[in-house]
């Protein structure tokens, strides 16, 4: 709905998160993921597990082996599939990854910066 309260997208999904400013809000459709614009019209097609939402211009997706990596705006994969755990970092372009048991950071194009230091 708009802020009148007018109907702008029609309630036809099974669940859907908030619009994020990117201009677009993961919807569930069937029983896979993929993002929606502001006008309802699909931009990435549900083809995930599951996602998160967009955090800049990149987005978490998850596989049904469990292994996550990152799509961008256009649904191109940007970060392979290979982690177990990635967490964005608030206020930064590093993200924190687990992968093979081992903890560290990478950047939104892949690239390690550094084991996990407490």
């Amino acid at each position: 709905m708009d802020q009148a309260g007018e109907v702008k997208i029609p309630a036809r999904y099974v669940d859907a998160g908030s619009f994020s400013a990117t201009g677009l809000a993961k919807v569930l459709i069937g029983e896979k993921w993929g993002f929606i614009d502001v006008a309802g019209n699909v931009k990435i097609d549900p083809v995930f597990e599951d996602l998160s939402s967009f955090n800049g211009d990149i987005a978490v997706f998850y596989l049904a082996s469990g292994k996550m990596g990152c799509i961008d705006t256009s649904g191109e994969v940007v970060i392979d599939p290979v982690y177990d755990h990635i967490d964005f970092l608030t206020g930064d372009d590093t993200l924190e990854v687990v992968r093979e048991g081992v903890r560290g950071y990478i950047n939104k194009t892949g690239t390690w910066i550094g084991n996990y230091i407490r």
